[in-house]
């Protein structure tokens, strides 16, 4: 305001007000004017987890009232513009393809009994993660959103009536809804039962959406379902309180106590039941679903949400983009990229690396590629020596779908005759790439057809990857290491396939994936370490965000401001 003058200044709206605003605690002023004056905020009621004033929370039903109130429930339904008619037809759509994949699932029973209209039920599923906080710290970002959204991109989204894409297009702040943010510090510690507190608060929360409908002007009820919960392995643990997961995993030839199992929906990891068991669509591990419950105390979720009897744990799903982008493919990446560097001239493993990298970035420069990273070496797969396994040490999704182009590239243009691991890994990825190319360029209900041929595919990488393990064993050769996340690769392919033998619609795995929250999680993250470290931390990020989340609702033409 000073280069300007007030009387140019107040030209534009708002700034002199925010000039004034005191330079001590310009955090609370500035939101008095953004918020309290000018408006630039989502208007959405706010409230705090229990006795914990310090700690906010914006419920579901909140913002379901929120979105009612400005006429942008179309934003759950997957459509841009609101269509009463078309929304009931997707609601009403998603719900009988849904029963026929779960026919004993309690909605149905609600639905019969007149206490829920599917035309107005939403399928809604929880999100949470862990965030870079301040100094580095973990900040734990929980949200909610619809399993139908926009699909991946304007021009593959289908133009059916009743059209049901992923959500996966379009800003986060338009598609994922906030729900809360923690420090390491609220849940660590002394403060443990924060953690249990607000599980079973928004368990209590998404129960409450399925028995008392929010309504809207014209007094038309619309019910929240939230089907389960995603996020990566850890969060699903923590969640669930499962006494099974990857932290199981055996690690020594000989254990004083036996293993309790890797699967929250199975017994695979046991010592009856093996988890490495790939090369078969029929693992015995299959004849132990749902058989033993996983749960160390009784969860707040099962008491609260609507869910399959007997199958319980099928509410935490398991998320591809962890399981291929973060886990499997670093697995097959790694020891793949150190075969390919024994396959170039120099002599020495630095330059050999060198040469590969190289190659690498030429052909991302070729094909208008972002490299993602510097250099390519032994540092990076983690193979210090050939007695260690070989695995990606990123932690970038698109570092692993780039590799794996590159790497498809390399087997396309080369053959390696004289290798039979490299041929093996020729054929895994053809059979993985395709798979991965077919669910991003599909609905979020595939073909019966078409879940058997993807179940095929994803079997048939699994096949190569084990017979690729057991060959490196027969010649003493550290590489394809066999870990849990393959295990959640295997469930992929056995649902998809059993949706084929039932000839019926398969869920495609990325409408459960975490791939878009990642970005979200991200976001909140960030403003955590931008306002000052004082008390009421967690209420500026959460001013912070509600008023991003404004902007992109401007942007998207979700929302209208006064006079257009």
């Amino acid at each position: 305001m000073s280069d300007v003058g007030e009387r140019v200044a107040s030209k534009s709206g708002g700034l002199v007000q925010v000039a004034r605003c005191n330079p001590k605690n310009p955090e609370r002023d500035c939101q008095r004017v953004l918020i309290n004056k000018f408006g630039l905020s989502l208007l959405v009621e706010r409230s705090h987890l229990g006795s914990l004033e310090h700690i906010p929370i914006l419920k579901i039903r909140r913002w379901f009232e929120f979105l009612l109130h400005h006429s942008c429930l179309h934003i759950l339904h997957g459509l841009r513009e609101r269509d009463a008619a078309r929304e009931e037809a997707i609601c009403s759509s998603f719900w009988a393809k849904f029963e026929k994949l779960q026919p004993q699932h309690k909605v149905f029973e609600e639905a019969s009994q007149g206490r829920i209209n599917l035309s107005r039920a939403l399928p809604l599923v929880l999100h949470g993660d862990e965030g870079r906080g301040r100094k580095r710290t973990a900040h734990f970002v929980l949200s909610f959103h619809s399993l139908i959204g926009l699909g991946f991109s304007k021009s593959q989204s289908s133009m059916a009536w009743d059209r049901m894409e992923c959500n996966f297009e379009g800003h986060s702040f338009t598609n994922r809804f906030l729900i809360a943010t923690l420090r390491k510090k609220d849940y660590s510690d002394h403060e443990w039962e924060t953690w249990d507190t607000l599980m079973a608060e928004v368990a209590e929360e998404a129960g409450s959406m399925w028995q008392v409908p929010v309504k809207n002007r014209d007094d038309a009820p619309y019910w929240g379902i939230v089907l389960g919960i995603i996020g990566d392995w850890p969060f699903l643990h923590k969640s669930g309180d499962f006494t099974r997961s990857f932290n199981n995993i055996q690690k020594r030839v000989n254990v004083r106590n036996p293993p309790r199992g890797i699967c929250h929906l199975c017994l695979a990891g046991t010592p009856q039941w093996d988890f490495e068991q790939l090369e078969t669509r029929r693992p015995d591990w299959m004849r132990t679903l749902f058989t033993e419950d996983p749960f160390q105390h009784p969860s707040p979720f099962v008491t609260h949400l609507l869910h399959e009897p007997g199958r319980e744990p099928n509410m935490w799903f398991f998320d591809w983009f962890h399981t291929m982008h973060l886990g499997v493919a670093r697995y097959y990446l790694g020891s793949v990229l150190a075969l390919l560097s024994e396959q170039q001239p120099e002599s020495n493993i630095d330059d050999r690396f060198d040469s590969l990298c190289a190659d690498y970035k030429s052909w991302c420069q070729r094909n208008s590629r972002r490299a993602h990273v510097m250099r390519l070496s032994k540092e990076s797969i983690a193979w210090e020596t050939t007695k260690s396994y070989p695995s990606g040490q990123w932690h970038k999704g698109e570092l692993s779908t780039v590799l794996m182009d590159y790497v498809e590239y390399k087997f396309k243009t080369q053959s390696f005759p004289h290798e039979q691991l490299l041929v093996l890994a020729g054929e895994a990825c053809e059979a993985i790439q395709r798979c991965s190319r077919i669910f991003y360029r599909s609905s979020m209900w595939i073909s019966p057809e078409k879940c058997g041929y993807c179940a095929e595919l994803i079997l048939k990488f699994l096949r190569k990857y084990s017979q690729m393990a057991t060959l490196s064993k027969t010649r003493h050769r550290c590489l394809f290491v066999l870990q849990p996340k393959l295990h959640c690769l295997h469930h992929f392919g056995i649902q998809l396939w059993d949706a084929h033998k039932r000839n019926i619609y398969g869920m495609n795995p990325l409408a459960t994936s975490c791939q878009p929250s990642e970005d979200f999680i991200g976001r909140p993250s960030r403003l955590s370490r931008r306002v000052t470290a004082q008390r009421p931390i967690l209420h500026r990020v959460m001013d912070r965000y509600l008023e991003s989340a404004y902007y992109q609702f401007i942007q998207a033409g979700f929302l209208l401001r006064s006079g257009g």
